[in-house]
């Protein structure tokens, strides 16, 4: 798929165009059984939110009963698209911070936008929260060998650090490299 950055260590793009809908409504229509009730990753190799079409895509593939998932680099988490992935109906959004350097951000995604990515992320959870969607959230970082569970979570409640997450449910949850439990409704990260 397209991507907004160029992330360092994603793997090679052999693709830089999104599924035609006709194709879609093909495959979805040709195996409408297996969609409904399974987990769908609506993501590969890209940034999903970049596809055009890609809340009709959700929208339709809802409709055949598929549990959306997807991961976002969380750069398009503006207003309006929080509002739409909150409606949408999509069951979890996993969202790669990288890191919470932000050299070491600039250095990894190619772009110094780390206190974006956090306002995003900030926002998306408000919206979740303001609508009481069933949304699951998950923030993750990458095991750099600089940032371990502990050192972020401080970092996170930390006043020199933006607070990325006042936890309620549904909750926010963050890794660097197996999830970690949800926090209870109140907790902070």
């Amino acid at each position: 798929g397209r991507c907004n950055l160029n992330f360092t260590i994603c793997v090679e793009r052999y693709r830089n165009s999104d599924m035609d809908m006709d194709d879609l409504y093909a495959i979805a229509d040709a195996h409408d059984k297996l969609f409904c009730g399974n987990k769908l990753w609506l993501d590969f190799n890209g940034e999903p939110l970049v596809d055009p079409f890609f809340f009709e895509r959700v929208k339709y593939l809802r409709e055949k009963g598929a549990i959306i998932r997807i991961s976002t680099n969380g750069l398009l988490l503006t207003e309006e698209n929080c509002m739409k992935l909150v409606q949408s109906g999509i069951s979890y959004l996993v969202i790669s911070v990288s890191t919470l350097d932000p050299v070491l951000y600039q250095t990894i995604r190619g772009v110094n936008a780390l206190d974006i990515v956090l306002k995003n992320v900030q926002r998306l959870k408000d919206c979740v929260d303001k609508e009481k969607s069933p949304m699951q959230l998950q923030a993750v970082v990458i095991d750099t060998g600089t940032t371990d569970t502990n050192s972020l979570n401080a970092n996170v409640k930390g006043e020199t650090s933006p607070s990325l997450l006042k936890t309620a449910s549904p909750s926010i949850s963050q890794n660097n490299s197996l999830p970690l439990e949800l926090a209870p409704k109140g907790s902070e990260i």
